[in-house]
């Protein structure tokens, strides 16, 4: 078991992470009247501590993303559909809904957003009317790479290549196998716009 950090020790680990891995910088948080040449001498020493390098570990270790969990992330993005964020008015027309729980249980799934709001007058005197309008640009993360990703997860894409014939790449696709999971998210989104159609009639 390594030995236990000191407090100086555990926040020089701290001090690591929110300098994103920088000795120096840690070391001249921890020791503020240390010069920079000094802190650039002794922080090596420091961060090469059996216990510090252990803790490092342990909370990256703690923090990563294990490989399950990658998969399942790209699934739900292969799954995802801009229905989450929609909602049908009475007008039959969709808006954009980004504070419904829905919505914020998939944020992740947004790459890009960008809002505009603008007021104006219509008419004048007492016909005078303000309105208010709200521009939203909303793009998600690619279904479509993910599928491929996940494909190529399992094997579905191999890449091969002819050094003989120069710098030349060969993409051998399973067809099948794409075909069954091209049909499969078609499908769920088909089933999905039809749900959400009956949901509101």
């Amino acid at each position: 078991m390594p030995k236990k950090l000191s407090p100086k020790e555990e926040m020089f680990v701290n001090y690591l992470f929110e300098e994103n891995m920088n000795r120096t910088r840690a070391y001249m948080r921890l020791h503020p009247k240390a010069s920079y040449d000094s802190a650039r001498t002794l922080a090596p020493r420091l961060f090469a501590k059996t216990g510090i390098q252990a803790e490092i570990a342990r909370r990256l270790d703690e923090d990563a993303m294990s490989a399950v969990e990658a998969i399942a992330r790209l699934s739900q993005i292969a799954r995802g559909t801009i229905l989450h964020f929609l909602k049908k008015g009475p007008d039959g027309f969709f808006y954009f809904n980004l504070n419904n729980p829905e919505a914020e249980d998939h944020m992740f799934l947004i790459k890009e957003l960008e809002t505009k709001r603008q007021r104006r007058i219509v008419g004048s005197g007492e016909q005078e009317e303000e309105w208010e309008e709200e521009w939203v640009r909303l793009k998600l993360h690619s279904a479509y790479d993910a599928l491929v990703d996940i494909l190529k997860l399992y094997g579905k894409f191999a890449v091969k290549v002819d050094l003989t014939a120069g710098v030349r790449l060969q993409l051998d696709v399973d067809h099948e196998g794409f075909d069954r999971s091209m049909k499969t998210l078609a499908e769920t989104l088909i089933s999905t716009l039809q749900q959400d159609g009956s949901a509101d009639r």
